[in-house]
């Protein structure tokens, strides 16, 4: 997230388009077969974007802790679909990170009620997302 106040926040791109389920979810397929790989590209870009917000007192978010871990990316978390299509978060998984996106945008100085949180990321693609 880079912005010097709310008003002019925004998130970077997912680590990379999720799993199409269609194509990885068979009832032959391991739980492996839907992993995603944080990109070089997105690591480069989200380098960029916090030196960006540091050079103007702004705040950087780095997402990745909530949709993935080691560099991995699940379609699946729990019994939580990740994403509905390759950008947008599905509603449960919204509600499921809602309070933890919360409490990272409060933690820098953002006001970000949960519920407002969870609306707003089961309604915009990951890779537009504005206030």
């Amino acid at each position: 997230m880079v912005g010097p106040c709310p008003s002019h926040d925004r998130l970077p791109p997912p680590p990379l388009p999720g799993a199409i389920l269609e194509e990885c979810y068979t009832p032959r397929s391991l739980p492996s077969s839907c992993l995603t790989r944080v990109s070089a590209t997105w690591v480069t870009r989200a380098d960029a974007e916090k030196a960006l917000a540091e050079s103007v007192d702004g705040v950087f978010i780095d997402t990745r802790p909530l949709l993935c871990t080691s560099g991995l990316c699940p379609a699946f978390v729990g019994d939580s679909v990740v994403k509905s299509d390759l950008n947008h978060l599905t509603p449960r998984y919204a509600s499921v990170i809602a309070p933890v996106l919360a409490e990272l945008l409060t933690r820098r100085g953002f006001s970000a009620p949960p519920d407002r949180v969870r609306a707003w990321t089961a309604s915009t693609p990951l890779s537009s997302r504005s206030s």
